[in-house]
């Protein structure tokens, strides 16, 4: 679930969520594929490459959302992430690569995007990232108290905008002006809105 790539020369890279069978708990998966063709994938012997922390842990009950990005400040890949402790609690926290792409670890012991105003209450999660000069844009989902009824009992999505400078991808400052996207209350987008991606234009 929740897969997200890096293509680096001539390999994809594919950074996706899996759920144990065991404990239900999520972990992080690596594959890759010829650019030339993209569904001769291998798995990587190494799966899973990230597993939930130590108990107490933000993320001690899963992680997933992988969301990597090379950052062109240092030549460094980093990786936020969903981090879940099955409150159902989910924070957003960072990963940087190590001697290859299937080590990864751990920048901080806690969230870089916590939980912290009423519509993130229950969730600030889901990032997918856009790099504009030395700015980091980060969008993510944030949860508050739900709306009821069959699909959204405990949270309300909305989309919100956080950044970083590229020379400190942990140190992540929330727009003041969050959430930036509500739902309307239409059909289509009654129980909320999630996570979306950052295009370029131009």
């Amino acid at each position: 679930a929740a897969a997200h790539t890096l293509v680096v020369g001539d390999t994809i890279h594919y950074y996706w969520a899996h759920k144990k069978p065991t404990d239900t708990a999520w972990e992080l998966m690596h594959s890759t594929a010829p650019v030339d063709d993209p569904y001769d994938v291998t798995h990587d012997p190494h799966n899973p490459i990230l597993t939930a922390g130590p108990k107490g842990a933000f993320d001690d009950t899963g992680v997933e959302y992988p969301f990597p990005f090379f950052n062109p400040h240092n030549g460094k890949y980093y990786m936020y992430y969903l981090g879940n402790n099955g409150l159902p609690l989910k924070q957003t926290g960072l990963l940087v690569r190590g001697e290859d792409f299937s080590t990864w670890r751990r920048v901080n012991d806690g969230p870089v995007i916590p939980i912290e105003y009423e519509y993130e209450k229950n969730g600030s999660s889901h990032p997918s990232v856009a790099i504009d000069g030395d700015t980091i844009h980060i969008l993510y989902t944030g949860e508050g108290d739900g709306l009821g009824g069959e699909h959204h009992p405990y949270n309300n999505p909305v989309l919100c905008h956080a950044t970083a400078p590229t020379s400190d991808p942990s140190n992540i400052t929330k727009d003041p002006n969050n959430p930036l996207l509500l739902t309307c209350g239409q059909d289509w987008d009654q129980y909320g809105i999630r996570e979306t991606e950052i295009l370029k234009v131009g």
